[in-house]
């Protein structure tokens, strides 16, 4: 899975993650991506922005609700930093049924 975003935290760097089927029209993923300023500690320097999220398809839309936490540059030590929702307007998901 690849992840882009025009948000200012993420900074436009690409995310990479994996995804997985938990059950008919449902999925679970998690990505991550490298960040350069903690939001937390007010920091300069590398951290990991994850994402983890389950995922509902709906006709041709879905949505998602997952959790979003700042690491560590090993991926550890991770704080949380809340919830994210996502909804989806219109896609083409025939090849993920």
């Amino acid at each position: 899975m690849i992840q882009s975003s025009s948000d200012s935290l993420e900074e436009g760097r690409p995310g990479h993650g994996a995804w997985i089927r938990t059950e008919p029209r449902k999925f679970a993923a998690t990505f991550e991506k490298t960040i350069s300023f903690n939001p937390i500690t007010r920091t300069q320097g590398f951290f990991v922005l994850r994402f983890t999220e389950n995922i509902k398809l709906m006709g041709d839309t879905y949505e998602g609700v997952g959790q979003v936490e700042i690491c560590d540059t090993a991926g550890q030590q991770c704080i949380p930093l809340g919830l994210a929702t996502t909804v989806s307007q219109r896609l083409k998901v025939e090849s993920l049924r």
